[in-house]
């Protein structure tokens, strides 16, 4: 039988003796499961009332070493003492944390409906610490059996935890749980996201960045969310923050009102382009504080370079992007980058007729030229073959030198496949007008056509269309290619072919 008093654990009227029995009654109470409760039922009913501070503090503790072992633990829980604590004494804010820090790591299951409605008021008194709890308590979400009385304290506490002492934690928290729990997303995924938006007004820095990153983790498993536009517009403007809205632009749904904004586009046109540009670096460095590697600044580029790539596939945003062309001359932040923005642009039929008025369409494919790849320079006679060509566009590309670095491109890489896009390319622009470039083309020709292998049919079609202008004509016959077509056509394939090309040179026969 236990050696304890129970009448000054009655009452503390007496505090001295209250305390001392407080103490005595850990070390006498034993596992007996029904003196434990008497024990519980005795100090917890002096909370229905408010205690003095210093009772109310020396029975936390004494709980707090309670329920510390699990069979002295069990019979709190299973009686539902946490229910009665006492939630409404702001003075035992701080001990009372501490109990239920013990029972969310140990018991999770004691946080009822009702501990959950007491346990909202210490959300308002220590966000940071209360938050710290149902963190806890999260990590347990599977194994309860209804998690929802605390964890909806973080849907409707979220004016108390948007505060900068825990707002990153918060934010992070609620990510967690929509992105690892299926439960936890399938009912509140929306209102979590729109609770970690709200922190996007916040001044601190580390906040929206980490609010950025929370919402990217959202929409990577839930996209019927409205677009926070207006917010991500204003922090485009600091590099700080750039980072982790790129992130969220790349997983975010593209249905937001503003995507064709111009400034918007400006704004991720210019961080596509600046790549590892030192000085570009070095003002960020010196102006705002951010301190980019070369290595860093360029993986913040290539991700806007691919945002832009995601927001072009809307047909506004395309037109907005063609209507301020130039970025055609950019490397964003490479060549191949611009390209593939281009690309996706230039699939759509209506955008394709525009982009090839754009002065500075002529500067993007000498930039593209300059790449010297077989593969681009096989694109760039696509792109030719595809665009709604013009006499003055040919003029223009002429002039600007374009059609003899592409043609000498060919020659450089030298390969069977560069020689037939050099083929298709000025077959392409002999059909539309002369430009002086086909001359030296003719000797070219000649020579593919008197060396045979896979070009041969194609060289032919190509001088056949190239006798449509009197100076290539002239040229050919210079050469002599006529004699010697006359000469080999009996060994050659494609006889027919041949004999029109002879008869053109030769003056016998004029173009269709």
């Amino acid at each position: 039988m236990s050696k304890i008093n129970w009448d000054y654990l009655r009452t503390y009227d007496n505090p001295e003796d209250y305390v001392s029995e407080l103490s005595n009654a850990f070390n006498q109470i034993g596992n007996d499961s029904e003196t434990i409760d008497q024990f519980y039922r005795i100090i917890m009913k002096h909370f229905e009332d408010t205690v003095p501070e210093d009772i109310g503090i020396a029975t936390l503790n004494s709980l707090k070493r309670f329920i510390s072992y699990k069979i002295k633990r069990d019979v709190f829980v299973q009686n539902k003492y946490a229910a009665a604590l006492p939630y409404n004494q702001k003075n035992l804010t701080d001990d009372l944390l501490e109990v239920l820090y013990i029972l969310v790591t140990r018991a999770p299951e004691a946080f009822t409906q009702e501990v959950a409605d007491g346990f909202s008021r210490m959300i308002v008194r220590r966000p940071r610490k209360a938050l710290h709890i149902i963190s806890i308590y999260a990590t347990y979400f599977k194994g309860l059996e209804n998690a929802w009385p605390l964890l909806d304290d973080l849907i409707q506490g979220q004016r108390r935890f948007s505060v900068d002492e825990c707002a990153k934690e918060y934010v992070l928290l609620l990510a967690y749980l929509v992105t690892e729990h299926r439960g936890f997303r399938r009912g509140r995924a929306k209102a979590c996201f729109d609770c970690v938006a709200q922190n996007l007004e916040s001044e601190n820095e580390d906040v929206i960045n980490a609010t950025y990153s929370a919402l990217a983790s959202i929409v990577s498993v839930e996209q019927n969310i409205i677009v926070p536009f207006r917010e991500i517009r204003a922090h485009l403007r600091f590099p700080q923050f750039e980072s982790k809205i790129l992130d969220f632009l790349l997983v975010c749904p593209l249905n937001f009102d503003g995507m064709d904004n111009p400034k918007f586009l400006q704004a991720l046109l210019k961080i596509a382009a600046r790549g590892e540009d030192e000085a570009q670096i070095e003002r960020l460095r010196n102006e705002n504080g951010v301190e980019y590697t070369k290595e860093e600044s360029l993986d913040v580029s290539n991700r806007a370079a691919l945002v832009l790539m995601r927001l072009a596939e809307d047909r506004k945003v395309r037109e907005t992007l063609i209507n301020t062309p130039k970025w055609l001359k950019a490397d964003l932040p490479t060549t191949i980058h611009t390209l593939r923005l281009f690309l996706v642009i230039f699939k759509d039929m209506q955008c394709r007729a525009v982009l090839g008025r754009k002065p500075e369409f002529i500067d993007f494919l000498s930039n593209l030229n300059e790449v010297g790849d077989e593969s681009i320079h096989s694109l760039i006679c696509t792109i030719i073959r595809r665009i709604n060509l013009n006499a003055a566009l040919v003029k223009e590309m002429s002039k600007n030198e374009f059609i003899a670095a592409f043609l000498g491109n060919a020659d450089e890489i030298g390969t069977d496949n560069s020689h037939y896009s050099a083929i298709l390319f000025t077959d392409t622009l002999c059909k539309i007008c002369f430009t002086k470039e086909f001359i030296p083309m003719c000797e070219t020709v000649s020579n593919f056509i008197q060396e045979g292998g896979d070009n041969l049919s194609p060289a032919i079609k190509l001088a056949t269309d190239l006798c449509k202008h009197q100076r290539c004509v002239e040229k050919f016959q210079k050469l002599r290619l006529a004699p010697y077509l006359e000469r080999r056509i009996s060994k050659m394939k494609n006889r027919g072919h041949i004999r029109a090309l002879i008869k053109l040179i030769k003056g016998e026969e004029d173009m269709p």
